[in-house]
C-alpha cells in the first residue's frame, strides 16, 4: 500500500473532497503534453493477472493498462503518440501531496469526437517478452536479475538483499540456481515470483517489483459506508501446504498450523525451475520456506467488491470488510487484481480456489462447501434516473436535468452524467453539477466554435445525510442541449414522487418518468 500522510487519507476517505489528477504525455519525439482533468477524462487503470484472475496461484506476472480520453486534441497527431509514454498522478484540493499512479507505453491511440483521442497503454510487462539467449554453466540468482536488466532495459524496485529478505532465502550467495536460464524474461521473473513465494508486477515508478500477499503494515478497514457492492463467497480460503511434481516425483510439504479456515488449499508450484537442480532435503527445505511465506497471507474470504475509491490500495494488499449493515462482522480480503476509476468506483477482486488446487477439506474448493456462510449481507443499489430537460440554452443559466430523492441513511452516491452541446455561435458553454445547492466538482467549461459539438461525460463520489435531496444539471452558453442524460446510485434511496416542477410557462415535470431500480436490474445480476 503505497504510503501517505494521515491527514490525506482522512481527507480522501471523507468523500468530499474535491479529487485531482494531473500527468504528462511525452510523445516518441520528445514533446511532453500536460494533463489536468479538464483535459483528460475517463481515466481508468486496471491490474490482472496475466492467466486466470479469479484463482490464486504464486509466481504470476500482473499486468497493468490505463485508459483516458484526451480533449481538444485537434493539433495532436496519433502517429506521434503510439509509443510515447503516459505518466499519472492523484492528488486532492487542498493538500500538496501527490499519489504516482504508474508510467504506461502507448500502444493505441484513436481519434474520437470533438477533437478528442481516447489512449490505450500498458506497463512495461511487455518489455519482458525477450529470449534469453542459450547459456550453460552455473547461473545464480544475481546473474538472472542482471541479464533481465540487460536485455529489457528495466530496472528492480528490490535490491538483491531486499528480495532475500523477501524470500527468506539468501540470493546473493554463491549458492548454484541452476545451469541454465528460462526461455524468455517474462519467465524468468515469474520464476523468482515462485521462488519468493509471492507476486511479480510493475510498480508505481515503472520497475519490476516482488512481494508477498499480505505483507502491508497496519490495518485497513474498508467499512460498508463506503461499499457499493460486495459479492464474497461462501467459503475462507489459505494456502497452508505447497507441491512439486518433476519426472513423476512429487513432493508435498506438510500442513501449515495456524488460524483455520473452510477451504486449505495444497497449492501446486508451476515446475519450480530453481529446485530442479538441489538435492532432495533443499527441495524440501524450499517448498517449506514457500509455503510459509503464503501461510502469512493467512485466511481471507474470495469475491470481489465496488469501492468508493483508493488509488493507494496496491495488488497483494490485505484489506478487512465491515459486514452487513451494522458493520459488527470482518472479514479480511486479499487483493489480486482491481480496477480504479477517476472519479468512479473501485472495483477490487480476491482469488480462491481453483480445480488445480488440493483441497484437504472433503466437498470445499471454491463451491463453498464444509463451511459456514462468510457472505457480506449488503443493501441493495438502489438507482434513481434524472429528468431529463435538452434544449436552448443561452447566457442565463437553465437547468438542463433534475433529480429529487430521498436517503434513508447516510450514504454514499455515485453521480452520472453525460451531455451533448452544440453552439450557434462562438461562446463559452458552461455545464455543472449542483446538490442540495453546492456544486459538485463536476463542471466543464468550453469554449465552443459556432457550429461546434462537444459531449462530456462526469461521474463522481459524494456523501449525504438522511433525508430529502436535491440533484440538479445547469447549463449556460449560447447554443442547446441536444442529449443529457444523468443518474444516482445509492444505499437505501427512492425517488420522491410528490415534487413536481414547472419549466417555463407550460410545461410540466413529471415524476412518472422517474425510476427507481436495483442494480441488478441495470446489469442484468441479482445484486
Amino acid at each position: 500500500m503505497y504510503e501517505v500522510r494521515s491527514e490525506f487519507r482522512t481527507a480522501m476517505l471523507s468523500g468530499d473532497v474535491r479529487h485531482r489528477i494531473r500527468g504528462v504525455i511525452t510523445d516518441v519525439t520528445g514533446s511532453d503534453i500536460s494533463i489536468c482533468e479538464e483535459i483528460g477524462e475517463n481515466v481508468r487503470i486496471e491490474q490482472q493477472c496475466t492467466t486466470d484472475t479469479d484463482v490464486f496461484a504464486v509466481g504470476q506476472l500482473y499486468t497493468g493498462t490505463v485508459e483516458l480520453t484526451l480533449l481538444g486534441a485537434d493539433e495532436l497527431q496519433r502517429e506521434t503518440l503510439r509509443g510515447g509514454t503516459v505518466t499519472l498522478e492523484f492528488g486532492l484540493e487542498g493538500h500538496d501531496e501527490w499519489v504516482p499512479l504508474g508510467i504506461w507505453n502507448i500502444t493505441d491511440p484513436q481519434r474520437g469526437s470533438e477533437n478528442s483521442i481516447m489512449i490505450k497503454g500498458v506497463d512495461n510487462t511487455s518489455k519482458l517478452d525477450v529470449e534469453i539467449p542459450v547459456f550453460v554453466g552455473h547461473v545464480k540468482m544475481t546473474d538472472r536479475i542482471r541479464m533481465i536488466k540487460k536485455l529489457t532495459g528495466l530496472e528492480f524496485a528490490q535490491t538483491a538483499e531486499e528480495l532475500s529478505a523477501l524470500a527468506g532465502a539468501d540470493i546473493t550467495s554463491n549458492d548454484v540456481f541452476g545451469t541454465s536460464y528460462c526461455p524468455t524474461c517474462r519467465a524468468e521473473v515469474c520464476a523468482i515470483a515462485e521462488f519468493i513465494g509471492g507476486i511479480a508486477f510493475i510498480d508505481r515508478e515503472g520497475r519490476i517489483a516482488f512481494r508477498r500477499f499480505g505483507d502491508n503494515a497496519g490495518e485497513y478497514v474498508v467499512p460498508a459506508s463506503r461499499r457499493f457492492r460486495a459479492d464474497l463467497s461462501e467459503y475462507s480460503f489459505k494456502v497452508t501446504a505447497v507441491s512439486y511434481s518433476e519426472d513423476g516425483k512429487t513432493a508435498t510439504t506438510p500442513e501449515a498450523p495456524g488460524e483455520d479456515a473452510n477451504t486449505r488449499a495444497c497449492l501446486p508450484l508451476n515446475g519450480y525451475p530453481y529446485a530442479q537442480y538441489i538435492n532432495e532435503s533443499d527441495i524440501a527445505d524450499a517448498l517449506m520456506r514457500v509455503r510459509d511465506n503464503l501461510a502469512s497471507a493467512g485466511v481471507w474470504v474470495p469475491g470481489s467488491f465496488d469501492y468508493a475509491g483508493d488509488p493507494t490500495i496496491d495488488l497483494g494488499d490485505r484489506l478487512y470488510l465491515t459486514g452487513g449493515v451494522t458493520g459488527a462482522a470482518q472479514s479480511a480480503f486479499l487483493v489480486t487484481a482491481q480496477t480504479w476509476q477517476f472519479r468512479g468506483p473501485h472495483t477490487l477482486i480476491s482469488a480462491g480456489a481453483g480445480e488445480s488446487v488440493g483441497n484437504y477439506n472433503s466437498g470445499g474448493g471454491s463451491a463453498g462447501g464444509g463451511g459456514s456462510s462468510t457472505t457480506i449481507i449488503e443493501d441493495p443499489l438502489n438507482f434513481v434516473k434524472m429528468r431529463e430537460i435538452p434544449g436552448e440554452i443561452a447566457s442565463d443559466p437553465v437547468i438542463a436535468a433534475e433529480a429529487y430523492f430521498r436517503a434513508a441513511l447516510p450514504t454514499v452516491l455515485y453521480v452520472s452524467v453525460s451531455a451533448a452541446v452544440e453552439s450557434n455561435e462562438d461562446s463559452l458553454t458552461s455545464i455543472r453539477v449542483y446538490l442540495d445547492g453546492n456544486e459538485l466538482y463536476m463542471c466543464s467549461e468550453d469554449t465552443l466554435s459556432a457550429g461546434e459539438r462537444r459531449t462530456v461525460h462526469f461521474g463522481q463520489m459524494c456523501t449525504v445525510t438522511a433525508g430529502l435531496h436535491n440533484l440538479a444539471v445547469e447549463a449556460t452558453g449560447a447554443g442547446s442541449i441536444k442529449r443529457i442524460t444523468g443518474s444516482v446510485f445509492g444505499k437505501k434511496i427512492s425517488a420522491d414522487i410528490s415534487m413536481i416542477r414547472t419549466w417555463g410557462e407550460a410545461s410540466v415535470f413529471k415524476w412518472s418518468d422517474i425510476l427507481l431500480l436495483k442494480w441488478g436490474d441495470i446489469n442484468g445480476t441479482n445484486d
